[in-house]
């Protein structure tokens, strides 16, 4: 009977997914030395910045693909984007012309209970939809101004996210939020915030 290898095991689950990332056979567990797995780690840590950026961009891009913004709000939007330092007070989005007014919190979180979401991350995703009614302390926009705003709430849709959002989405409805979800269809109104699911295949 075959007794397990920890090195084996960590050096393949390592090397699975940089041969899949960088379409390659390379061993790159052998490759590393400790000091650079350090320097990997260093720059691992930004990896929810850069899943958010690119999620936040991705959901600019459906909002023009389904006629939401047009061609230059889009590019506006993305502009104010990449120009926003990650650790930046505020919201995810917040953008506003004469035509149209848009905040979006965004969130990648993966359910800790399969499908639902754990105690602090229901917490969290709560606490942002009520800052999309009512605004909060870090933004400029003011409980007033945020009324006039179309309001979303961006989850990252990966396996049982819309399972686990959907639940939530219900409790938040018993407590008197007006939330839906939004399709392609959608017809905005600014008293709703709308879960919209962005595919990690965009």
């Amino acid at each position: 009977m075959p007794t397990y290898n920890r090195k084996d095991d960590l050096s393949a689950a390592f090397n699975s997914f940089w041969r899949e990332a960088l379409n390659s056979n390379e061993d790159y567990y052998s490759k590393l030395t400790l000091k650079e797995f350090v320097h990997l780690k260093k720059a691992i840590t930004n990896i929810n910045n850069i899943i958010t950026m690119l999620v936040t961009e991705s959901f600019v891009t459906t909002l023009h693909k389904d006629g939401v913004i047009s061609t230059p709000q889009q590019s506006e939007m993305l502009k104010q984007l990449f120009e926003t330092h990650a650790n930046t007070n505020g919201f995810d989005v917040e953008y506003s012309d004469k035509q149209m007014k848009i905040v979006a919190e965004v969130k990648c979180n993966i359910p800790v209970n399969e499908t639902s979401f754990g105690a602090a991350q229901e917490n969290s995703i709560m606490d942002d939809v009520d800052h999309l009614f009512h605004s909060k302390k870090k933004s400029d926009l003011t409980p007033k101004a945020i009324q006039d705003y179309y309001k979303f709430m961006v989850f990252l849709d990966v396996e049982n996210v819309r399972i686990a959002a959907q639940k939530l989405l219900l409790k938040l409805t018993k407590k008197g939020y007006q939330i839906a979800e939004y399709t392609s269809k959608t017809k905005l109104q600014k008293d709703t915030v709308y879960f919209i699911y962005i595919s990690t295949e965009k």
